[in-house]
């Protein structure tokens, strides 16, 4: 009621921040915030080909039975010590398995598509623990750093732009690198990464892991306004991971962002479309 009074359209919670949302209420140009049912499917997911709970058909069937489109299995690669990750020689192997594995869905009549990709490490020195070669096989390539977390503002900004301008690479994952808690971001030109993006048809992930929400809210804006594309993803390692879809929409909401702004809420055909 005291909206209409106002002549003002109702702002949502989550953008009560004193950023403009005023302004855009009496203007009536507030945007039509993302919602969780717009997400159409998950595209950073780990199977146990890396450090995965699960294996591919098992994935499938959660997907599946949460009514997603597509996925997209992008694990770990060999460089990631920690994991003992996708060699280069196997890659082959394991699109064959993605591919037996959306025949079976094809057969059961499931909209569920599986797209191959991978996790790969963005080194210290910005190149990749996998080939161009290699690379170029995948459906989906994320490129994340995982490791160089001290490296100056300049030194690491140029790291990420030589990934971001690797032809092979679709996303980059978590992109300041933030722990909540227990390591802060990385420092970055943020605006020198965003134009990158927007210039290589890159998107830039909000990983929804309750630990990360990295990209944050702010930097959502920030990118969304300088037109770059993204994407929510859950980075899934466990089986309960997949709800956490939620908290990366709510991060979104709260950067202002639209359905527009996100990839995976396009069909299939779309993204592999931006993605080329």
């Amino acid at each position: 009621m005291v909206y209409k009074i106002l002549g003002m359209d109702w702002i949502p919670p989550e953008i009560r921040e004193n950023r403009g949302e005023i302004e855009a209420s009496i203007k009536h140009q507030l945007p039509k915030l993302i919602k969780s049912g717009d997400i159409k499917g998950d595209l950073h997911i780990h199977s146990d080909w890396s450090d995965g709970e699960l294996n591919i058909g098992e994935i499938a069937d959660i997907a599946n039975n949460m009514d997603y489109g597509y996925i997209a299995i992008t694990d770990h690669t060999a460089g990631l010590g920690i994991t003992h990750g996708l060699k280069e020689k196997d890659i082959g192997e394991y699109i064959t398995e993605i591919t037996q594995t959306n025949s079976k869905l094809q057969t059961s009549n499931s909209k569920l598509k599986i797209l191959a990709g991978a996790e790969v490490n963005i080194l210290t020195n910005g190149n990749l623990d996998i080939s161009d070669k290699g690379l170029s096989k995948l459906d989906v390539v994320v490129a994340s750093i995982h490791s160089g977390f001290r490296q100056p503002r300049e030194q690491v900004t140029e790291r990420l732009l030589k990934a971001i301008e690797n032809p092979n690479i679709d996303i980059i994952g978590h992109p300041s690198g933030r722990l909540l808690g227990s390591r802060q971001p990385l420092d970055i030109d943020w605006q020198k990464i965003f134009r990158a993006a927007k210039a290589n048809n890159v998107a830039m992930e909000i990983n929804a892991h309750p630990q990360r929400l990295d990209l944050n809210d702010e930097l959502a804006m920030m990118a969304k306004e300088m037109g770059v594309k993204m994407v929510i993803s859950t980075d899934m390692h466990h089986s309960e991971h997949f709800q956490n879809m939620r908290y990366g929409v709510a991060v979104a909401r709260r950067g202002w962002l639209e359905k527009s702004d996100i990839i995976n809420t396009w069909s299939i055909e779309k993204i592999l479309q931006y993605f080329q």
